[in-house]
């Protein structure tokens, strides 16, 4: 059986939107069901009632009611189809994965603003530093960085040096001069993962 793929791993924006898709698929089409079902019921008690009157039993409102989550799942699958244009390409995440096992690296994490959108092809976070490979421009990388340092500060973390990469040779270059994660690095992934998409 095929492991389930967690976030910070490659391929999660793929994963994650096939399954967010199905499950939009099936509450509308559990919605839809109770819909029919309900009027069915509802004309098959009364003969003599119109198709459109069939609609006023509990089960349509309870199929109104199922449409709610419905249409919540849909919006994150939006986001993770949107998300997936930026996935990490394969020749680098092979570049990159030799640094898996000494440090903290963690692909496909997209931080969301008010601002924008800022998807992290890797991220890497040591002692006091988060240091990410951003698929945009230096201005996104410059605003991505101060969302990074406002959200670090709103959970008490004030002393971390954030600094997105645009070039991922300089990235790269910056990895190998990196430090030990420690307990403080786990901590400054497991924040980035409950701020992400």
């Amino acid at each position: 059986m095929k492991k389930k793929i967690q976030k910070g791993e490659i391929g999660y924006w793929k994963s994650r939107r096939k399954r967010e898709w199905i499950k939009t698929l099936l509450l509308f089409l559990t919605s839809f069901l109770m819909l029919i079902t309900g009027m069915l019921v509802a004309k098959h008690m009364n003969p003599d009632i119109s198709w459109s009157d069939s609609r006023k039993n509990l089960l349509t409102v309870a199929a109104v009611l199922g449409v709610l989550p419905a249409s919540r799942c849909m919006i994150s699958a939006i986001m993770f189809t949107r998300a997936c244009k930026h996935s990490c390409p394969q020749e680098l995440y092979e570049r990159l994965k030799v640094f898996e096992e000494k440090l903290l690296l963690a692909f496909e994490i997209c931080l969301t603003a008010e601002k924008g959108t800022y998807p992290l092809h890797a991220v890497l976070c040591c002692d006091g530093e988060i240091l990410g490979l951003l698929d945009g421009d230096a201005s996104a990388a410059k605003q991505g960085e101060e969302h990074l340092k406002q959200m670090l500060i709103k959970d008490g973390k004030k002393n971390v040096t954030v600094k997105l990469y645009t070039d991922s040779d300089a990235f790269i270059a910056r990895m190998e001069r990196a430090g030990e994660a420690g307990e403080n690095g786990q901590a400054l992934l497991e924040l980035l993962y409950q701020i992400s998409l």
